[in-house]
């Protein structure tokens, strides 16, 4: 249909697209425009214009407001114009919900703007138009084209998430009876048992926190369904001021534990804030060991999430148990270890307070981990402590040379092998060696040095009187060209071939 029109009426689909627009000039222009608003036959033009519209998604329902389109189309003189600006905040039936943020997803700033500053007797006080729009010169919302309205959250809640604080503090002192019909207010929970000072805190929205702090009936301590306060956001975000006006308010509970056991400090622990992780600390009512249902503390975060300032304090602190082990048998070095971060994994074993070698319920040690995930600088730190078993082996059957040469780390495999205290040629317990593993990992370079770097020789021995068995078959029969070609490594295949020392047509 869309076609046809176009086709037929070359003229119609700019006449109808550009209608409001042309309005929009007339008004910026000195030319009154309230008649015609007034008069507009917004019926019709929807129907218009839902007719040319390419995608579905950009439809609007038969009851849309005017105002809702002066919005989304960034019309902010017409706004200015229109007599029924106290509906900014309405909810309706539309894919953007409210008016305001069909212009904060649209991207329609000045039209924002508009809304903010003529939103009656709710903005008196507020900025002028030139200070608001400075304010928002060059600030993008959270909000784009692809944002959805639930009704299961407010506009407020939405606004707090955005930090829009000139709108919210518009909608927060709109009359009380109409704060339902402007969807919902400062206090409501959504249906994750959310707030909008939650989703503030969150997002760090400074501005937009201090406003819903100032609210009498104000609960700030509030959990959602996950068990997470406010505070415990902010945490986790990062942002100073806000955990401070938590702080300040003195009727929190700054180390509750949420659903998952986690409290404010191993949220903060585990994104790395150090600057948070001080000042909970400061504070005196937080249990620096405190363990999460998977039993990870604090410190266990910061160190598995390569968070090497908070690590830093809270070993400062010396209060840190610093090889404390969860449930599943793995301390912070190991998390440290297996994330490939080389500060943190020198730092721990400089304690002095650690087992360098420590198994966990899987029989995997932080070299395990290091070499798994490719952390070469970590790989290196470990066997410069002279602690560990180097060929150790797991409950899979697997040593550290083969999970590097499964996953493709290259320096991880070198730094083993020029040990020469690994056995090159050792099956796990599906009957794999380094080898047929990292046939399958793709890469050539692990290949290349097991078979001929000149730090193992295709038929050298090592100094155990081991060497590597090209041609090795694995509990299913499968040898390491028979991995390479089910996983279509055309270069490793070459690699193998070239040896002279595979049989083409072994069978599984």
């Amino acid at each position: 249909m869309r076609e046809n029109l176009c086709v037929q009426f070359p003229f119609f689909q700019y006449a109808v697209e550009n209608t409001l627009w042309h309005a929009e000039e007339a008004e910026r222009g000195g030319m009154c425009q309230k008649e015609f608003l007034t008069q507009f036959d917004l019926t019709q033009w929807l129907l218009l214009r839902n007719a040319i519209e390419r995608y579905d998604g950009r439809r609007h329902t038969p009851t849309a407001s005017l105002l809702y389109l002066l919005g989304e189309y960034n019309l902010p003189s017409l706004i200015r114009a229109y007599n029924k600006n106290g509906d900014n905040f309405n909810v309706e039936k539309e894919r953007y919900g409210a008016p305001i943020l069909a212009a904060l997803a649209c991207g329609s700033q000045e039209a924002f703007i508009a809304m903010s500053e003529v939103q009656g007797t709710a903005c008196q006080n507020l900025t002028s138009v030139h200070g608001l729009a400075k304010a928002r010169s060059g600030k993008k919302s959270r909000f784009g084209r692809d944002f959805s309205f639930s009704n299961k959250r407010g506009v407020i809640s939405y606004l707090a998430e955005a930090g829009e604080d000139t709108a919210l503090r518009a909608a927060l002192t709109t009359p009380t009876e109409a704060a339902e019909f402007y969807g919902g207010s400062a206090m409501n929970k959504d249906n994750d048992g959310r707030t909008p000072l939650s989703y503030a805190a969150a997002y760090c929205n400074e501005a937009s926190v201090q406003l819903l702090l100032a609210i009498d009936q104000i609960y700030s301590d509030t959990r959602d369904k996950a068990g997470r306060t406010p505070l415990s956001y902010a945490a986790e975000s990062g942002n100073k001021e806000i955990v401070q006006a938590f702080l300040a308010m003195g009727q929190i509970d700054i180390d509750c534990q949420d659903k998952k056991g986690r409290t404010p400090l191993s949220w903060a622990a585990g994104t790395g804030h150090e600057g948070i992780v001080r000042q909970l600390l400061d504070t005196g009512q937080v249990d620096i060991n405190y363990k999460d249902n998977e039993g990870r503390t604090p410190f266990s975060w910061a160190a598995g999430s390569s968070r090497e300032s908070a690590v830093r304090w809270l070993l400062d602190t010396g209060q840190v148990d610093i090889d404390s082990k969860d449930n599943k048998g793995r301390t912070p070095l190991s998390w440290a270890a297996g994330t490939g971060h080389e500060g943190i994994v020198r730092q721990l074993p400089n304690t002095g307070q650690v087992d360098i070698d420590s198994k966990d319920n899987k029989g995997r040690t932080p070299l395990s981990w290091a070499a798994r995930f490719g952390g070469e600088g970590a790989v290196r730190r470990l066997l410069d402590t002279g602690q560990v078993d180097i060929d150790s082996k797991d409950s899979e059957g697997r040593t550290p040379l083969s999970w590097a040469a499964r996953f493709g780390g290259e320096g991880a495999v070198r730094q083993l092998l020029d040990t020469g205290q690994v056995d090159v040629d050792f099956k796990d317990n599906e009957g794999r060696t380094p080898l047929s593993l990292a046939a399958r990992s793709s890469s050539k370079g692990i290949i290349r040095q097991l078979l001929d770097t000149g730090q193992v020789e295709i038929d050298s021995k090592d100094n155990e009187g081991r060497q590597v068995d090209i041609d090795s078959k694995d509990n299913e029969g499968r040898t390491p060209l028979s991995w390479a070609a089910r996983f279509g490594r055309e270069g490793i295949v070459r690699q193998l071939l070239e040896t002279g020392q595979v049989d083409v047509n072994s069978k599984d």
